[in-house]
């Protein structure tokens, strides 16, 4: 009797061991999945940040047109 108890015992155990890995395992995929579909959702950005984003792009963009047609005209007094 002692024996048969045993192996219940056992099996059990593994029975409990192959349940909480499962469980481990889905916790992990699910929290990949919450980490790559948070990578995916761009962050809001408040109206008065964009706008300044926007000027400042267009600044830049300026900058590189000045820079690029002051250099032509280098170009074409040498």
């Amino acid at each position: 009797m002692s024996r048969k108890n045993n192996r219940d015992k056992m099996k059990a155990q593994h029975e409990l061991d192959i349940r909480l890995e499962k469980e481990r395992k889905e916790l992990l995929k699910k929290k990949r999945e919450r980490k790559a579909k948070k990578a995916q959702i761009t962050k809001k950005v408040p109206s008065k940040v964009l706008r300044r984003m926007r000027l400042r792009e267009k600044e830049k963009e300026e900058k590189e047109k000045a820079e690029t047609s002051s250099g032509d005209k280098m170009d074409i007094e040498a």
